[in-house]
């Protein structure tokens, strides 16, 4: 059921494919073309069928007024209700395959739920599929909509290990101002994706190579004033804030100063801001084009050092698969009309994002242990004890831990290929690269994956 048919029916039909790729079945698609805020006839056409689910999407701003209206009549608790962020190409279902290709027993899921049923529902299905532990972010506003505060408390009891709006600021600051009150009474943690949106253009970095594409960019500025006033409202309110995926100088720098401070932050970042600059852009196009962007060498710098100081906590994956059609609707390997390496305006419109559960620790081992910036003690500290550690869980081979073992050949080379990816997606700027330390086994539970 959704409002948006133009944007629903491409969401449905990837989520139709991965459910059915489960066992399950889509039994029709219900769709509100008046843009109404009244769904009671809707969800009473739903009470009649014989469902075992509802997966809702592009409710927007009345997301809060459906939710009860669907209580209402008395489903909340007996037909759950899905999200379309929990089970597009990102799904559980599908993922589950891919991270234990990578050597990942254990993920944390930026579904962002703001129900304890759909929470309830991604980890029976976790459990079922079995290939590896899920951890769940909820929402932390309803909808995503950075208007509301959740019900924390209700969605920490249903297994939320932290609270975020995953690709979405909180834009307004009051309302992140309540939801941290709310967390630091109860010692929740917060995620938050820095990004201020009046401040953004097309997820490309502001510069030369922007410039050269003829698009507006989106400066450092932008991330970094949303760290800053996330830092400043952690402090004043002694919520424990974990910033995602920093891809600037600018950012590492508050982080840093701001846990000399004693202000309770831990940070991430991610494989491709330590190997890839926006230069990358010019010969990998869409496949490169992730939010936030690739940015300057001077960045890429600033990230590798602030892993090698300990100013980074973990390296995370952001992990965004995307159908090849999706990110070059012209057909991929066009050349722009003036012969230049990349259209603008095609880029501009492609998704955001690139996978990365495979390649993590590849591009570890050969961007930070090989070129000699971190030990390999360092790296397996940062891609497992310390993501562990700040979720409230451990990560150990101490006896009586869970027996959750990744076996790796860290001398094994190899070069990323189609072959080689157990993805449906190959959104990656790293195809073809020569890459160091490959995962051979994965046991999960005392039982062996791959």
């Amino acid at each position: 059921i959704g409002q948006d048919y133009s944007f629903g029916h491409e969401q449905c039909a990837g989520f139709a494919q991965v459910f059915s790729e489960g066992g399950g079945e889509i039994v029709g698609q219900l769709w509100n073309p008046l843009n109404t805020a009244d769904f009671r006839p809707y969800i009473g056409q739903l009470a009649s069928m014989n469902l075992d689910a509802v997966f809702a999407m592009e409710l927007g701003a009345d997301a809060t007024r459906f939710l009860k209206q669907y209580s209402d009549f008395g489903l909340k608790g007996n037909l759950p209700l899905l999200g379309a962020q929990n089970f597009t190409d990102q799904s559980v279902i599908r993922t589950m395959v891919e991270e234990c290709e990578g050597g990942i027993s254990s993920a944390h899921f930026a579904e962002g739920s703001d129900n304890p049923e759909t929470l309830n529902y991604v980890l029976d299905r976790a459990a079922k599929v079995g290939s590896c532990r899920v951890f769940p972010a909820a929402a932390i506003t309803v909808g995503q909509a950075g208007r509301v505060p959740v019900d924390f408390k209700a969605l920490h009891e249903a297994g939320a290990v932290a609270f975020s709006d995953d690709g979405h600021p909180v834009a307004d600051s009051a309302v992140m101002y309540e939801a941290m009150k709310i967390c630091a009474r109860h010692d929740y943690l917060i995620i938050t994706h820095p990004e201020e949106l009046s401040l953004c253009g097309v997820t490309i970095n502001e510069g030369r190579i922007s410039k050269r594409l003829g698009l507006r960019g989106t400066p450092n500025i932008a991330e970094d004033l949303m760290i800053a006033r996330d830092i400043m409202l952690a402090e004043a309110t002694g919520c424990r804030l974990h910033v995602a995926h920093i891809s600037t100088e600018g950012g590492m720098r508050l982080v840093r100063e701001a846990k000399a401070r004693g202000v309770r932050v831990t940070c991430e970042t991610c494989p491709h801001y330590f190997t890839l600059t926006d230069e990358d852009v010019l010969y990998h196009g869409p496949d490169a084009k992730m939010n936030p962007p690739l940015r300057s060498r001077a960045d890429r710098d600033a990230v590798i050092a602030a892993i090698a100081d300990g100013t980074v906590d973990c390296i995370t994956t952001d992990h965004a698969p995307h159908a090849e059609r999706e990110k070059y609707p012209r057909g991929k390997g066009i050349i722009p009309d003036d012969g230049s390496l990349v259209d603008g305006k095609a880029f501009s419109e492609a998704p955001n994002g690139i996978i990365g559960l495979q390649t993590s620790f590849a591009l570890g081992m050969t961007f930070l242990v090989e070129a000699g910036h971190i030990t390999l003690e360092r790296l397996i500290e940062l891609m497992s004890v310390n993501p562990a550690g700040i979720i409230g869980r451990e990560a150990s081979l101490r006896a009586g831990a869970d027996a959750d073992i990744v076996v790796f050949s860290p001398d094994e080379n190899f070069v990323l290929s189609r072959s080689l990816l157990r993805s449906k997606s190959s959104n990656t700027p790293f195809m073809g690269l020569p890459l160091r330390g490959a995962v051979r086994n994965l046991v999960v539970g005392g039982r062996r994956v791959i």
